[in-house]
């Protein structure tokens, strides 16, 4: 691989929260942004004025002509393959993808540099992130590669580290449990006080704590409530208060894994 300069540039195909974060970012630390490639010709023009019209947006899939040093495929997963199969790559730019659970061979069918850029967090349009704090994980087809995608990471975040498929896919599996299913439960949490007129925003201050806490001690410490106790009592009077049988459920499946934990 030829030698790159520091200051490399960048192209974006997706205009999901993915992308629009890592557009955002790479748009406040100065780093060229060559074009925006998206299939929604009213979605990338919505993107090109919420940036102020800084960006070039196109529905074309030819990037041939491109000197990007990098390419970011910022797609659903189920996307990543068509994307591969209907774009014309440059043939010097590292083309990754944003991916926790697809692996790096997803990409041996092109004869290009290739690598993952996986920046692990939540992502919304309508809420800003701190970049700087937000863990990359990098993995590429040779350290050159590698070594490409850490200088641009690194430039992003304070939180770089390589890792491989495997451990990727793990990692993310983890993230699932950890982002969307507790995210989940907070939204039956809200469905279940807001059928009896209470306030989710009760529940704030509890959120907060159980997060910290979780953080500061670790998870197995900081498990509290009935199931722990092993509180039939208070389980059963639960149980009686749930009216979606789906959420009696739920929770008798939840409060089983905590005991066998404990017990």
């Amino acid at each position: 691989m030829t030698p790159r300069p520091t200051a490399l540039s960048v192209s974006f195909i997706g205009i999901g929260n993915v992308a629009f974060h890592l557009i955002a970012v790479c748009l406040e630390k100065g780093i060229p942004i060559d074009t925006v490639r998206g299939r929604n010709a009213t979605q990338l023009q919505g993107l090109a004025e919420h940036f102020k019209n800084a960006l070039d947006i196109s529905e074309s899939k030819d990037l041939s002509s491109l000197n990007s040093d990098l390419i970011f495929i910022a797609v659903p997963d189920h996307a990543i393959s068509n994307v591969l199969e209907t774009y014309i790559f440059p043939e010097r730019s590292v083309v990754v993808h944003t991916s926790g659970s697809t692996p790096l061979t997803i990409f041996d069918r092109i004869r290009k540099p290739f690598g993952v850029f996986y920046p692990l967090q939540t992502f919304n349009k309508t809420r800003p992130v701190s970049f700087s704090q937000i863990p990359i994980f990098i993995e590429g087809d040779s350290k050159e590669t590698e070594s490409v995608l850490s200088t641009l990471a690194s430039r992003l975040s304070e939180n770089v580290r390589s890792m491989d498929s495997y451990q990727r896919a793990v990692l993310h599996l983890a993230a699932i449990f950890a982002n969307n299913f507790t995210n989940h439960l907070m939204q039956i949490a809200q469905e279940i006080l807001e059928e009896e007129g209470l306030d989710f925003g009760d529940l704030e201050a509890l959120l907060a704590e159980t997060f910290f806490k979780a953080s500061a001690i670790s998870p197995t410490q900081a498990q509290t409530g009935p199931a722990v106790r092993n509180d039939l009592s208070t389980i059963k009077n639960h149980l009686t208060l749930l009216k979606n049988p789906k959420h009696r459920e739920l929770y008798q499946l939840i409060s089983q894994s905590i005991s066998n934990k404990k017990h």
